[in-house]
Order: structure tokens, then sequence, then C-alpha cells
């Protein structure tokens, strides 16, 4: 992923706390003959000490999943996304733009079909979402379950562009977070919350 120096977000706490709030992601990968694969899937992040580890799992219909085992997966977290119109400019541009969060995660994909592993990784998923687990029919968890497979990430390298207007005055932040704002669109709302949480001054590295 290309990041200018002004869009990038290095912070971990921000970044952890960014993935777990989108809590969805894409994971990609490839191998020796294999075409490029990916799927969208809910995802956990876990912090441990200094390393990163991200949980999911996969349909085992999915023919991804054969592939995953050892291999080097991207898994990509997309945040909000806004067009910015390059009359919101102080002064007016002559190219409109478009700002947006992403979160590139690196790693190496290990495969579990063990029942007791998936079912832990899918209560925690649930639990995320749920105060209590939804209470269940005797034996049809465990009919889930050996349906999908559990796949964990140690994260090897994490990139993040944050393209919220870094560059612009404090003006043109302003003008474009009240415009965002008053849309009609979540993700505008939501990019504009996100540029609110960030410094006006204008970058000057």
């Amino acid at each position: 992923m290309y990041v200018p120096r002004h869009n990038r977000e290095d912070d971990p706490e921000a970044l952890a706390a960014f993935v777990r709030d989108v809590g969805f992601g894409v994971i990609v990968s490839t191998g020796e003959g294999v075409p490029v694969e990916a799927t969208h899937v809910p995802l956990r992040l876990d912090t441990l000490g200094d390393g990163w580890r991200l949980e999911l799992h996969l349909a085992r219909m999915n023919p991804q999943q054969r592939t995953l085992d050892g291999a080097e997966v991207l898994v990509i977290v997309q945040g909000p996304h806004a067009y910015v119109s390059a009359t919101l400019h102080d002064p007016p541009e002559s190219v409109s733009t478009w700002n947006y969060a992403a979160v590139h995660l690196r790693g190496t994909a290990r495969v579990t079909r063990e029942p007791e592993a998936l079912r832990r990784m899918v209560e925690a998923l649930t639990l995320d979402y749920e105060t209590e687990a939804m209470l269940r029919t005797p034996g049809y968890e465990d009919r889930l379950l050996e349906r999908i497979v559990g796949v964990k990430i140690d994260v090897t390298s994490v990139e993040a562009r944050f393209k919220l207007s870094q560059k612009e005055t404090p003006e043109t932040k302003r003008n474009v977070i009240a415009h965002l704002e008053a849309s009609e669109r979540p993700d505008d709302r939501a990019t504009a919350a996100l540029m609110a949480s960030r410094p006006l001054e204008k970058w000057s590295g």
C-alpha cells in the first residue's frame, strides 16, 4: 500500500482500537500455482505482549482454506470513506479526492480443525457482540463447527493509511468535516468523526 508520510498512522493503540472497532476484513492469499483468493470475514485481534494475532474462520467448502496453512497472507481492514469535493477546499482545488482509513496486516496463517479450538474462537467472537452466548439446541453448535476451519495469523507487519486531509488548511478541514457531518451517508458521518478526532493544524513535514 502506498502511504505518504503525512497519511501514515503508527500508533499501535490507535490501530488496535481501529481494527477491533471495524471487526471485519478481507483475507488475501496466493501460492505457487494458486490464483489470488480473497474472503470477507469477521475477525478478532489479540495483542499478546509485543505481538499481535488475528483469529477468524472460513467455511470448509471455501477453497481458499485448503492453501492457507503456513501461507503468508494479507488481511485488509477498511474503515469509513467519503468523497471530498474540490469545492470544499480553501481556496478551491481543481481536483476532488477521497478520504479513507485502511489497515493492512501481514503474517503467517495457521489452520485448525480441532473442535475445542474452533468452539473457543467462535464463542470469543460471539461474545464481542453479545452479552452472553446464544442458547443453542443441543448438538446444533457441533454440527456448525464441522462446517468451518479456524485461522490464526501471527502478525508480522502492520501498515496503515489514514487519508484525512492532513495536508490541508484548518479551514478546509472544517469545511470538509461540516459537509460530511450533514450527509445522509453513514460512511460520510463516520469519516467526519475520524477527521474531527485529529488536530486541525496543517501538516508541515
